[in-house]
């Protein structure tokens, strides 16, 4: 079976306030993900993860750039007509980070998914309520938070309803672009978990973009690690965060904080 995702040589530059000069946000990303796969992007702030994504995604385009989504090939140069966005869509789902924000307060949760349904199924209306329920199930949240708006949910409970969300099309691909950064740390153990569990009962594939470490380690089978929009080192997740070879990822691995970690602090030496 092949891929459910491939890119290649995706490039995006953005011209500079009041200059002729272009700045490089993503430089030559080359990755693939397989059916039920994880693979992670991993980097600093304004390393070119979250753009990679929005060039994919259709909401922005790349300069240059392939992908084949599911056996079908997409120019990344070339801005998505809506059919063309709307068959992207069902096959590749994202859930974004701000879970206060994703989901509109002037709708019930139900009234939400059953959009997506209408959307992306053929389903009766009454199949899609009894759908509705299994969504729900999935991201364990109980029937009657169907009939509620957003507003009394936590933010997990949100994050949750923004998974079912994305699950109602029936994705091959599910990209969450720090979509865990948001919450507690408690919380994100549990949505770890959550996905882990989605994935073995849909198959679904994952294309994380994070910058905590761990719970990359926790999630993904692959990682690729950017810096300054390159890809400067990939592998299996396992390899790559035991046995980096780049300074760059060493120097993102001495940063995480564990136990008897300190921060490195610089030092200036005094003039005598």
């Amino acid at each position: 079976m092949g891929n459910v995702l491939e890119v290649k040589g995706l490039r995006k530059t953005y011209r500079m306030a009041g200059s002729t000069e272009r700045l490089v946000a993503v430089k030559d990303t080359t990755l693939s993900l397989a059916p039920g796969g994880s693979v992670a992007l991993v980097g600093e702030s304004g390393s070119g993860k979250s753009t990679n994504v929005r060039v994919l995604m259709g909401l922005e385009r790349g300069d240059a750039g392939t992908m084949t989504l599911d056996g079908r090939d997409y120019d990344l140069t070339v801005t998505p007509k809506r059919p063309e966005r709307r068959v992207r869509s069902k096959v590749m789902q994202m859930v974004f980070q701000d879970p206060y924000v994703s989901l509109d307060p002037r709708q019930t949760i139900g009234a939400g998914l059953d959009e997506v349904l209408k959307l992306h199924t053929s389903l009766s209306a009454e199949s899609r309520q009894q759908r509705i329920i299994e969504l729900l199930e999935s991201v364990r949240l109980p029937h009657a938070v169907a009939e509620e708006g957003p507003g009394p949910l936590s933010g997990g409970q949100r994050q949750r309803v923004a998974i079912a969300r994305a699950l109602a099309a029936e994705p091959k691909v599910l990209v969450l672009d720090e979509a865990l950064s948001a919450l507690d740390v408690a919380t994100q153990n549990v949505m770890v978990a959550l996905l882990r569990q989605i994935q073995e009962e849909t198959g679904v594939a994952l294309l994380f973009i994070s910058h905590d470490l761990p719970m990359v380690a926790h999630l993904c089978d692959e990682v690729l690690v950017l810096h300054r929009g390159t890809v400067v080192e990939a592998g299996p997740t396992s390899t790559v965060l035991s046995d980096p070879q780049e300074d760059y990822t060493k120097r993102l691995l001495d940063a995480v904080p564990r136990r008897g970690w300190t921060p490195r602090r610089r030092t200036v030496e005094t003039q005598r």
